[in-house]
């Protein structure tokens, strides 16, 4: 191995070592301990050499935000695939309630960030946008059998402010006092009833 290639591996363990100790105090910590200087602390660098890396706790926080989008895609996919739309639309729905709840960390990373400017670094290629594009794809499918569908953006936004608002009055356990049932069931009865509310229940 030539010595630029062992610099270059360096940077990479070094980089990755950042990140590691970043998604630690998020996942234990929260938004409110992420900061350049509590991640040199634990990784025992200077905050000058964690700027060589990263230009600010902001983009630290996106990448990681986008490392949970993966996570979520990953679970979605097979769910997408489903070639009759209405049922597409109820599994990925159930999906991500179902990744939230498991996952309430990551999903605060992702849902709820605090105190970080992420929107700059966003772009075409971005996990979370990407998987935005999916769920708008086949609202645009559903437009064509559907013409009360106006804006397949707009119906997209809301399907997934219902999602991610089901999930997040379950994590604060504001559910629990209204009904009795388990988060699975809850979620399947929930996401049936959002897309039944709209498109009407499947005939017996």
């Amino acid at each position: 191995m030539g010595i630029n290639e062992r610099k270059e591996r360096q940077k990479l363990e070094l980089r990755r070592k950042i990140l590691a100790e970043a998604e630690s105090i998020l996942l234990t910590k929260g938004w409110s301990q992420l900061s350049i200087r509590n991640i040199a602390s634990a990784i025992e660098y200077s905050p000058a050499t964690i700027y060589l890396y990263f230009d600010s706790k902001d983009e630290i926080g996106y990448e990681l935000m986008e490392k949970g989008f993966k996570q979520l895609t990953a679970t979605m996919r097979p769910y997408f695939e489903e070639a009759d739309l209405i049922k597409r639309l109820k599994n990925i729905g159930v999906a991500f309630i179902q990744f939230g709840l498991t996952q309430k960390e990551w999903f605060d990373i992702m849902f709820h960030p605090s105190g970080i400017n992420f929107t700059k670094y966003l772009g075409e290629s971005s996990p979370g946008l990407q998987l935005f594009g999916q769920l708008e794809a086949t609202c645009q499918e559903l437009q064509k059998e559907y013409p009360q569908i106006k804006d397949a953006r707009i119906f997209a936004i809301n399907l997934l402010s219902q999602v991610v608002g089901l999930v997040s009055l379950i994590q604060c356990d504001h559910i629990g006092f209204l009904v009795k049932m388990d988060s699975e069931t809850l979620a399947r009865q929930a996401t049936q009833a959002m897309i039944d509310g709209f498109f009407g229940a499947p005939s017996e």
